[in-house]
């Protein structure tokens, strides 16, 4: 069974023990915790933090079912939303491949327009850059570094199924 990685935190309406009986193998989607028509973030938090009421290690320190049943999916792309100069959206955000992530990445490096930062608390990467005179373009976005700290984790707590979902071919 296919199941949202935010099950717990924003309550969705299973009942994950009973249903643990009848299912071979869980998948958990650990992606699209920030969604495209919401705030801006990080697909899926590694850690808690004041910015991330809910994250990777909160999943699986919570989770009911024995994670021997259990593969976590790591999201390999990202969002991109236009916002003002208080960080806020303006429209629903557009998904970005990891590929097209760093890319932006790439032109971003030595422009004065633009900053790049590695979220320490959701180890995803931020890229910002100047859109027009009031706003920016905002892109969270998952890539082999962030993914190498969320396995990196899962294994140090005996999680071995790991797969990853990756928008268009990376």
């Amino acid at each position: 069974m296919t199941i949202y990685g935010d099950v717990l935190y924003r309550g969705r309406p299973y009942d994950l023990a009973k249903l643990d009986d009848k299912v071979d193998r869980w998948y958990v989607m650990a992606y699209d915790f920030h969604k495209a028509g919401g705030l801006p973030g990080p697909t899926f938090p590694l850690k808690q933090g004041d910015l991330y009421p809910y994250s990777l290690e909160t999943l699986v320190e919570e989770w009911p079912v024995p994670m021997r049943k259990t593969h976590i999916v790591i999201g390999m792309f990202g969002y991109t939303w236009r916002v003002d100069e208080l960080g806020r959206p303006l429209k629903v955000a557009s998904a970005v491949t990891a590929r097209q992530g760093m890319n932006k990445r790439s032109r971003c490096q030595g422009s004065s327009t633009c900053s790049i930062k590695r979220d320490s608390t959701s180890s995803e990467l931020l890229i910002r850059e100047k859109a027009e005179a009031d706003y920016w373009d905002e892109t969270w976005v998952s890539d082999s570094d962030s993914a190498i700290e969320k396995i990196s984790f899962l294994r140090s707590r005996g999680i071995s199924g790991i797969s990853f979902w990756a928008l268009g071919y990376f």
